[in-house]
């Protein structure tokens, strides 16, 4: 079972280095390795990273191996860090990221580096400690915020008043809910302008950009015009 040496999980609370400046960069993910737990648990953990770095602003995921391939395929001893970004460069990634994982009675305890090609310095560490029984959307949940202070990526949330239920609400294009009650929270997202729409059959669609501020709850009243119905022409 792998084990990353230059990663000593020491007891106490989850801790951060200061966030660097938020990056838009392609990043390969080179695993959370496991130690003395079963190797599906580092997979799984690779793919929750994976999943909450794809929700993050300007990150291009690379095809990405676990960091044991990695060493081998570049011949990098104890994660040496000029070797790292030489295996980076070849990767064409600016950045990489790895982890690992221990047991700590009913906990998981996760570590992760995020490593700055150009500079072939560490950047960010942080660790976070999550159930032991986390499904992967719990763990996905678990490391969104821990990714977002290593990339320094500042969120907040958005609520909607809405004047009825069963709406459709999109944001940035996307659908987020079908069918929202009378009010809608969104998912943290990333600080700047977001276009946000509602729509309900029979009313006119409502649209806005919103101004999402940092570590803030931006609040919006929506109104819904009913939508001009037409009479159909005679003989129809």
């Amino acid at each position: 079972m792998a084990v990353l040496s230059c990663l000593p999980l020491a007891a106490g609370p989850p801790v951060a280095s200061a966030a660097p400046a938020p990056v838009r960069a392609p990043v390969a993910v080179l695993g959370v390795e496991a130690r003395d737990l079963a190797e599906p648990v580092g997979r799984r953990l690779k793919s929750a990273v994976e999943q909450a770095l794809g929700r993050l602003p300007g990150l291009r995921l690379l095809a990405s191996q676990t960091l044991e391939e990695f060493k081998l395929v570049f011949g990098c001893l104890d994660e040496q860090a000029a070797c790292m970004a030489r295996g980076g460069r070849q990767l064409g990634a600016a950045r990489l990221l790895w982890g690992a994982v221990v047991p700590q009675g009913d906990q998981w305890r996760v570590r992760l580096v995020w490593f700055d090609v150009a500079t072939a310095k560490t950047t960010s560490v942080v660790e976070v400690s999550m159930p032991s029984t986390a499904e992967l959307e719990t763990a996905v949940r678990a490391l969104s915020p821990a990714l977002r202070r290593l990339l320094g990526v500042r969120v907040g949330v958005l609520v909607l008043h809405l004047p009825v239920t069963e709406t459709d609400i999109w944001v940035d294009g996307q659908r987020r809910v079908v069918g929202a009650g009378r009010v809608f929270s969104t998912a943290e997202l990333p600080r700047g302008s977001h276009r946000v729409e509602v729509r309900k059959r029979g009313y006119l669609p409502w649209q806005r950009e919103a101004q999402i501020g940092a570590d803030q709850t931006t609040e919006l009243v929506v109104s819904l015009p009913l939508a001009e119905v037409r009479a159909a022409p005679a003989g129809d």
